[in-house]
């Protein structure tokens, strides 16, 4: 059998670690980590873009999916670290990303809230909104 010289071995250390290293980053910074710095591609509130999806889904997707949003709107329902805005069968849940270092503005259900976000879609009656980071607390 033959031995592995050190040129080998020094290779495999490095390999090994820039993968480790490459999958920790992915995990501690998703795709849209920097979000508080992106600028929104539009401001709109819960009851606008509930309507959008309502009216024509098709131009709503094209309109929103994957684009940064300003979204104005009432809390409506809290669910562990989620925020529903919305009443009956049309509603919003927004997934809301902690910001290390940085406590979270405190609010209560029926306050309106200003939150930056990256909307994804429709499941059958949400329209879903990830990477939340509240901007701002209103009455």
């Amino acid at each position: 059998m033959a031995q592995k010289s050190y040129l080998h071995k020094a290779l495999l250390i490095i390999m090994g670690t820039v993968i480790i290293v490459g999958i920790t980053i992915a995990v501690l910074f998703p795709p849209y980590y920097n979000i508080a710095r992106l600028k929104a591609d539009t401001h709109i509130t819960d009851s606008q873009l509930i309507s959008a999806f309502n009216e024509d889904p098709v131009k709503a997707q094209g309109d929103y999916i994957h684009k940064v949003l300003l979204l104005e709107g009432r809390v409506t329902r809290l669910e562990d670290e989620r925020i529903i805005m919305g009443t009956g069968l049309r509603t919003i849940r927004i997934d809301i990303r902690k910001r290390p270092f940085r406590p979270s503005p405190g609010f209560e259900i029926g306050q309106r809230l200003v939150i930056k976000g990256v909307c994804f879609g429709t499941d059958l009656n949400e329209v879903l909104m990830s990477y939340g980071l509240i901007t701002s607390v209103r009455n």
